[in-house]
């Protein structure tokens, strides 16, 4: 295919929070609970404190609004959003069961479960990779309610595994970890108590059910009633599916056209990820109860969309005419629902939404959100972590999409996707597992480098990717992200910790250790990079060791490079080596900003600090 022109304008992209109304009251209003730092303040020394300072103060967006279709905000269901990480997680453990216990013929599940499991017949026969996933969602079920379990593995939904048995199952198991009273209420229900419980009809209409139970209860009494559903079904082949079955739930009827809008979604959302949907199942629920704001969501089981949208007329309304965006976002949340960094899922969700979308109707590809207003780039979006619902997470979304973009928009047609692509399977690769837990610590953002520079022939491509990654994510990339190494061998020791101090008359009168916050107006002078340094056994002679310091600051560039001589005494079991100044002249205001400082010795880095100067 060739790289797409786009030529009217684009419909805006649509993701799980929509926001009509004005952004914010006043110029403080960047996050929840968020204000400058006064200068009579003591400085908190708690080692790991959490950054989360935005950007200076901002001018309140215009009287109309933010201009997009969508966005989070306060008034959001913030249980909602809440829920949606549970369910993430619930997703990466039934993903990362033990792989080291006994299982029933597949490596990789544990036995340890309700014994009615292990004797369904498609678990007895062996696991593919999808009853796999069930599997292992029954087992996760049965850690929460052994009851439930040997109630529901005797259902006649599970003694053949089939479409939407996935679903139904992972619907199951988040009520019994969230919310026991609602799993067996379901399973109570007369109309699936009957018959022996759940049969395969009606895991269909179990699969969709977190959206009521998240947004309006008294509905799933109303969805398990047969009388009261209306369902339309459609089986398609695509490109890379031999079959999906979609089924829309529905308690009226509703548009014609949204069966297409799903259709026209997963082909084309298969055609850039080069492969497939996870399932041969997509359950949508239309719905009522939507609280203002929230346009759509994706549970893994289902999508979930407002009744609004379920139109034909797509000038009714702006919830009608953002519906096909929404659609087409939380499709590709088939492939990006991760549990690692909210950026990467919601920003390739709009990415992929804003082409899918031009495919539909055309369009110029500009990006749906404005500018980010709270942070800068999505570095020191990490770094402020903003709560759910909170004006700062709008940044997950309009930061996100703009990384993507502006990549597609630089690199030539072909090498873009395989790159989203490769970068998709690295993250696959470590679904459900935190930064702290994979093997190399690395962020997601040294993933995205890894498969794009992969694409690269030669180094200006890659100094392309560079600076669209450093422009986008900031320009830290630019520092040295090699990790630590402590171990310094011509003393036989070792770094046990780096402080940043500040000395006044012989004594250290200010320390910081991780990462901290520094308000400018509490700085008056230099100050000084600390290795605390141990020895095995205390050296037989004394011995003097250079020691490099580097400075940067959070535009990329190096502010200062130094080195100083060391000495270590002999029969001491360590020193507290003091090396360069950090930072500026006693007269000279810091700039505000984000500051690393590295030190090295014989070429390896031995510690490291990473400090902000607020306002």
């Amino acid at each position: 295919m060739k790289k797409i022109s786009f030529t009217t304008a684009a419909i805006a992209i649509a993701a799980v929070i929509l926001y009509f109304g004005n952004a914010h009251n006043s110029a403080f209003a960047h996050s929840p609970d968020i204000g400058p730092v006064l200068a009579t303040e003591m400085i908190d020394e708690e080692e790991g404190e959490i950054y989360n300072q935005p950007r200076g103060v901002y001018a309140p967006v215009a009287a109309g609004g933010i201009p997009s279709a969508h966005s989070l905000h306060p008034g959001a269901d913030v249980r909602l959003l809440e829920t949606q990480a549970n369910l993430r997680a619930l997703t990466a453990r039934a993903s990362l069961l033990s792989e080291d216990a006994p299982d029933p013929g597949v490596a990789g599940v544990s036995a340890k479960v309700t014994p009615g499991i292990l004797e369904l017949p498609w678990v007895a026969d062996g696991l593919t990779d999808h009853e796999r996933f069930a599997y292992n969602l029954l087992a996760e079920l049965d850690e929460f309610s052994p009851e439930a379990a040997a109630r529901i593995v005797a259902m006649p939904f599970l003694q053949s595994f089939g479409t939407a048995d996935t679903e139904a199952i992972y619907v199951l198991t988040a009520f019994a970890e969230e919310d026991i009273d609602t799993l067996f209420a379901v399973l109570d229900n007369p109309n699936l108590a009957d018959n022996g419980g759940i049969e395969d009809d009606e895991a269909k209409i179990v699969a969709v059910l977190i959206g009521p139970w998240i947004l309006n209860p008294e509905l799933i009494d109303v969805l398990l009633d047969p009388d009261q559903i209306r369902l339309e079904e459609r089986i398609i082949q695509t490109s890379y599916s031999d079959s999906i079955l979609f089924t829309i739930v529905r308690t009226q009827s509703g548009g014609a056209s949204t069966m297409g809008l799903f259709e026209h979604a997963v082909e084309y959302a298969e055609i850039m990820m080069g492969k497939g949907l996870r399932t041969d199942y997509v359950a949508v629920l239309v719905m009522d109860g939507f609280p203002p704001g929230i346009g759509g969501f994706h549970t893994y089981a289902n999508i979930t969309i407002p009744t609004e949208m379920d139109v034909d007329d797509r000038t009714m309304s702006r919830l009608a005419a953002v519906g096909p965006a929404v659609i087409a976002h939380e499709v590709a949340h088939y492939y990006w629902f991760n549990d690692i960094d909210l950026w990467v899922d919601e920003g390739a969700a709009d990415f992929m939404a804003l082409i899918i979308e031009h495919y539909r109707v055309g369009g110029y590809g500009d990006p749906d959100g404005i500018p980010c207003p709270y942070y800068e780039n999505i570095f020191h979006l990490e770094l402020a972590q903003p709560e759910a619902g909170s004006y700062g997470q709008i940044c997950d979304y309009w930061l996100g999409e703009r990384i993507y973009l502006d990549l597609f928009n630089t690199l030539r047609y072909e090498q873009f996707y395989d790159g989203f692509r490769a970068f998709h399977s690295l993250i696959q690769a470590d679904y459900g597992v935190t930064v702290e837990e994979t093997e190399s610590g690395a962020p997601a953002i040294d993933r995205m480098l890894a498969a794009f520079h992969a694409t690269a022939r030669n180094p200006v491509e890659t100094a392309l990717i560079d600076a669209v990654l450093a422009r986008r994510y900031g320009t830290v990339l630019f520092t040295d992200r090699s990790p630590v190494n402590p171990v310094i061998p011509a003393v036989n020791g070792q770094v046990l910790r780096t402080d940043l101090i500040r000395v006044t008359r012989g004594q250290i009168v200010e320390s910081h250790n991780g990462f901290f916050s520094i308000p400018a107006s509490r700085i008056s002078g230099r100050y000084l990079m600390a290795l605390t340094i141990a020895h095995a056994a205390p050296l037989a002679a004394d011995v003097e060791l250079d020691f490099a310091v580097v400075e940067y600051y959070e535009d990329g560039f190096v502010l200062d490079r130094t080195v100083e001589t060391v000495g270590f005494s002999a029969g001491r079991p360590g020193t507290i080596a003091v090396l360069a100044g950090i930072g500026f002249i006693p007269d000279f205001r810091w700039p505000t900003g984000l500051y690393w400082a590295y030190a090295y010795h014989g070429g390896q880095k031995v510690g490291e600090i990473f400090f902000e100067v607020a306002p």
